[in-house]
C-alpha cells in the first residue's frame, strides 16, 4: 500500500512539474489560455488512469487517488475542465469493471469534478490563489470526500467498521496528495510571483523614468517658450539654467552664463545688476544669491541690468529657494521680464498726465472766459431777440401803414387821371400846346405813381400773406409765347430782341396767370432797364415737378457784392443823387416774394462775357407747393 502511495505521489510530482511549465507558457502568453485548459484537463485525465492503474489495496478492495487531480482542474479552471478530465477516467475505470464499477465512475471521477467546480471562482489570480488558500482547496476536498463517503455507505455492502476504515484511508491518501502538490505548487507560484514582482516594479521604475524624461522635456519646453526670463542656480549658485527669454534679455546668446557661479566674477562680462538709481548692486545683493543663502523669496523688484554692449534695461522680477524633501535649500530660481518699453511708456505717460493737467488747467481758464462771453452772447441774443420782435411789429405796422396809405392814395390818383384824361382830350375846349404838355407831363407821372402805390399794395399783401392766388391751368408754352409779343411791341423803338426756347412738348402748370405774368414783366423790365442794346433770352426747362425759367440779358450786369441785396424791398444798384435808371427797387422784391408764395425759388447770376441771368424755378402745382 504504501510502495503504491509513494508512487503515485512521484507520479502526481511529475503532473505538477509539468503543470507548472504549462501554467508558465500560459502566463508568458505563449499558449492561448483556451488552448492551455484543454491541455490541462487532458493532463489531469490522464493522470487519474495512471493512479487507477497504482490502486490502493486493502483487504482485498482497490481504491486510488484519481479524485485529486480532477478535482483541483475543476477548482482552478471550472467544471468543464473538469467534467473533460472526468471522462478517460471514468471510461477507463468503466473498462475495468467490476461490481462497484458505477460506484466508482459517480465517486471518483464525477463528484469531483463537480465539487471542485461549483467552488470555481471564475476571475482570480490562479497563482496568486494557489499561495493563499491552501487551507480553503483542503477543506473544499474534505467536503467532497465525506459527500463520497456517504454515497459509499449506500450503495456498497460492507461493514460500517470497513466502510469508515476505507474512506479514511482514501481521505488521508488524497489530503496527503492535495497537499503535496498544492505545497510544490505553492513554493514554485511564489518564485514565479516574486519574480513577477520583481519584473513589474522594474517595469514601473522603467515607466517612471520614462515619464520624467517626458516632464522634463516637457518642463524645458515649457520654460524655453515663457516669455519671461528664468534663471536656476544650484545651492552653491552655480547656473544651471537659462530659457530663451533671459538670454535674449542678458544678450547672452552665446550661453556663457552656463555653469558660471553668480559669486563669479565671470558674469560681469555678460551682465552687471543695477539699482534703478544706477548703484551697481554687490554679489550679497544679488536677488538668487539672497534666496539661495538666506531663503529669501523676493518678489516684483525693479533693477537695471546692463549687457556687455552697455545697454541698459529696466527688469522686473523675483526669486525664491527650491527646498527638498529635507527642507534644504537645493536651488534658487529667478524670474523676470524686460519692462523697459513699458517703463518709458509710463513715463511718457505721466509726462502726458502732467501736461493734460496744465492744458486742463487752460482749458478752466478758458471754459470760465466762454461762459462770461456765452453769458454775454446771451443777453445780446435776449436783446436782439427783442429788437427783431419790436422790428417785427414796427415792420407790420410799416405794412399795415403802407398797405392803408396805398390804398388812401389810390383812390384820389384814379380820380385826378381821370379829370386830366378828360381835359387832354380837348371836348370841353383846345388847349395850346403848352398847357397839353404840363397836363400829359402831369397826367404821366400820375401814372407812375400809380403803379407805384399798386407795388407798395402788392408788397404789402405778400409780406402780411394777405394776399390770394387765383390758381388754373395754363400752358407754359403758350403763355411766354403771348407775353413775349405783347412785351416786343413795347421795345419796338429799342435795338432789343428778344428771343424764345420753348419745351418740346407743351406743359400745363397750375399758377396764378397774372401774377406769373407780373413776375415775367418785371424781370424782363429789369433787362431792358439796364440793357441799351443786345438780345433777351428766355428758355425753358422740366425738372422733377418744377418748371424751370431762364431770362439772359446782355446789359451791364450786377456787382457780385450786391447780388445778394438786390431782392431787398427799396433796394437800387445806382443810390446816387443822379440816378441813370429809374424806379424805386420794389420789383425785383415783389418777384421773389411771389415766387415764394407759389413754393418756388429766384436766383440770379451774373454771365461770363456781359449780362446776368434770372432762373425762376416753380412747382408745376403751385397750389399744392404753396400760395393761399
Amino acid at each position: 500500500m504504501i510502495v503504491s502511495f509513494l508512487h503515485n505521489i512521484i507520479v502526481v510530482s511529475g503532473f505538477i512539474f509539468i503543470s507548472i511549465k504549462i501554467g508558465e507558457l500560459f502566463s508568458k502568453k505563449q499558449i492561448k489560455e483556451k488552448y492551455a485548459i484543454w491541455v490541462l484537463a487532458l493532463w489531469g485525465s490522464i493522470l487519474s488512469i495512471i493512479t487507477i492503474s497504482e490502486a490502493f489495496q486493502y483487504k482485498g478492495m482497490n481504491f486510488d487517488i484519481r479524485a485529486v487531480p480532477i478535482f483541483l482542474i475543476a477548482h482552478l479552471l471550472g467544471i468543464k475542465a473538469g467534467l473533460v478530465s472526468a471522462i478517460l477516467p471514468s471510461l477507463y475505470r468503466w473498462y475495468i469493471g467490476g461490481p462497484t464499477a458505477l460506484v466508482g465512475i459517480i465517486s471518483g471521477t464525477l463528484l469531483p469534478a463537480l465539487i471542485g467546480g461549483i467552488f470555481y471562482k471564475k476571475k482570480i489570480d490562479r497563482f496568486t490563489y494557489l499561495i493563499k488558500n491552501t487551507k480553503r482547496i483542503m477543506i473544499i476536498y474534505l467536503f467532497q470526500s465525506l459527500v463520497r463517503s456517504v454515497i459509499f455507505y449506500f450503495t456498497l455492502e460492507v461493514s460500517f467498521i470497513f466502510w469508515l476504515i476505507i474512506n479514511v484511508l482514501m481521505t488521508l491518501f488524497s489530503e496527503a496528495a492535495l497537499f503535496i502538490i498544492l505545497s510544490i505548487a505553492k513554493d514554485n507560484n511564489k518564485k514565479i510571483f516574486y519574480i513577477n514582482e520583481i519584473n513589474n516594479k522594474q517595469k514601473e521604475v522603467e515607466l517612471l523614468n520614462d515619464r520624467l524624461k517626458t516632464k522634463n522635456n516637457t518642463l524645458n519646453a515649457l520654460i524655453n517658450v515663457m516669455p519671461v526670463g528664468v534663471i536656476v542656480s544650484d545651492a552653491n549658485g552655480k547656473i544651471t539654467l537659462t530659457n530663451t527669454a533671459a538670454d535674449n534679455i542678458l544678450e547672452d546668446k552665446a550661453h556663457k552664463l552656463g555653469g558660471i557661479s553668480i559669486n563669479d566674477n565671470k558674469i560681469e562680462k555678460v551682465y552687471t545688476l543695477h539699482t534703478i538709481d544706477g548703484r551697481e548692486i554687490s554679489q550679497e545683493e544679488h536677488p538668487l544669491v539672497r534666496s539661495i543663502k538666506n531663503g529669501e523669496v523676493i518678489k516684483e523688484q525693479e533693477l537695471l541690468v546692463r549687457t556687455k554692449d552697455k545697454k541698459e534695461k529696466v527688469i522686473l522680477g523675483g526669486t525664491s529657494p527650491v527646498y527638498d524633501y529635507n527642507n534644504k535649500i537645493i536651488h534658487g530660481v529667478g524670474i523676470f521680464k524686460d519692462i523697459t518699453k513699458e517703463k518709458k511708456a509710463k513715463e511718457i505717460k505721466n509726462a502726458l498726465i502732467e501736461e493734460l493737467s496744465n492744458e486742463r488747467e487752460k482749458l478752466e481758464k478758458k471754459n470760465q472766459q466762454l461762459i462770461l462771453l456765452t453769458e454775454q452772447h446771451m443777453r445780446t441774443l435776449e436783446s436782439l431777440y427783442r429788437k427783431n420782435e419790436e422790428l417785427k411789429i414796427a415792420n407790420k405796422a410799416k405794412s399795415s401803414f403802407i398797405a392803408n396809405i396805398s390804398h388812401e392814395l389810390r383812390t384820389p390818383l384814379n380820380i385826378i387821371m381821370t379829370y386830366l384824361e378828360y381835359i387832354l382830350e380837348e371836348e370841353d375846349g383846345k388847349l395850346n400846346i403848352v398847357q397839353k404838355d404840363m397836363l400829359q407831363t402831369t397826367y404821366n407821372n400820375s401814372d407812375r405813381l400809380k403803379y407805384l402805390i399798386n407795388d407798395l399794395l402788392d408788397l404789402s399783401r405778400l409780406e402780411t400773406n394777405k394776399n390770394k392766388f387765383n390758381f388754373t391751368a395754363i400752358g407754359v408754352n403758350k403763355f411766354l409765347t403771348s407775353l413775349i409779343i405783347d412785351r416786343s411791341i413795347l421795345i419796338k423803338d429799342k435795338d432789343t430782341n428778344i428771343s424764345f426756347n420753348p419745351l418740346e412738348n407743351e406743359l400745363y402748370i397750375i399758377v396764378d396767370e397774372l401774377r406769373l405774368r407780373q413776375v415775367i414783366d418785371n424781370i424782363i423790365d429789369n433787362a431792358i432797364k439796364f440793357s441799351n442794346d443786345g438780345d433777351i433770352e428766355i428758355s425753358l426747362k422740366e425738372i422733377e415737378g418744377y418748371i424751370e425759367i431762364c431770362i439772359k440779358d446782355y446789359g451791364v450786369g450786377i456787382e457780385p457784392e450786391k447780388i445778394e441785396d438786390i431782392f431787398k424791398p427799396f433796394y437800387q444798384i445806382d443810390d446816387s443823387t443822379k440816378k441813370k435808371y429809374k424806379g424805386v427797387g420794389l420789383g425785383l422784391s415783389i418777384v421773389k416774394k411771389i415766387i415764394e408764395a407759389f413754393g418756388g425759388n429766384v436766383f440770379i447770376k451774373n454771365n461770363d462775357d456781359k449780362g446776368c441771368t434770372f432762373k425762376i424755378t416753380v412747382p408745376v402745382d403751385c397750389s399744392a407747393k404753396g400760395g393761399n
